[in-house]
């Protein structure tokens, strides 16, 4: 399960997990292949937050658990974002 419990990864088809550093955030990816795009697993703030993530995944491949949640990032799990139909007004009268 990805980190917002929003996807289901069979690790059964995945060729191997990735960290993916792009600047802002770290990426744990599963990677199905060259033909299907990779599944982002989870989004972290450093590369120890991601680092930490995959080795709790891997130790839970390796003792052949059934499911696993990929844990919530510490600094993005903060991050609420507001959809709604406020506008902001800004200068005039």
């Amino acid at each position: 399960m990805n980190e917002r419990d929003t996807e289901i990864v069979n690790s059964d088809y995945v060729e191997r997990f990735t960290i993916t550093d792009k600047g802002d955030a770290v990426l744990v990816s599963a990677s199905f292949g060259y033909n299907r795009p990779a599944a982002t697993m989870g989004r972290y703030k450093g590369m120890k937050e991601a680092r930490d993530a995959l080795a709790g995944l891997m130790s839970a491949l390796v003792a052949k658990q059934p499911d696993f949640h990929m844990p919530m990032s510490r600094y993005y799990d903060e991050e609420q974002t507001v959809k709604d139909a406020r506008t902001k007004r800004r200068g005039g009268s």
